[in-house]
């Protein structure tokens, strides 16, 4: 699992992901990490993907400095 920092914000972080977990029936038990927390969102989900597997792949094809 690579993290990847999407947004911070007080009004993201904290208003829109926060009162999306707060409304999940007994999210003390679903969500560990409260801080982090992000709805299933499809789209953004391949747009993270795909954003990994870009940066893998330009790090792999790097020429190595001298």
């Amino acid at each position: 699992m690579i993290p990847l920092l999407v947004s911070f914000s007080e009004q993201f972080q904290i208003e829109i992901i926060g009162g999306g977990v707060a409304s999940v029936d007994d999210n003390q038990e679903k969500v560990r990490y409260r801080p982090d927390a992000i709805l299933p969102d499809e789209e953004l989900e391949r747009w993270i993907v795909k954003t990994a597997e870009m940066h893998a792949t330009a790090i792999r094809s790097a020429k190595p400095r001298q």
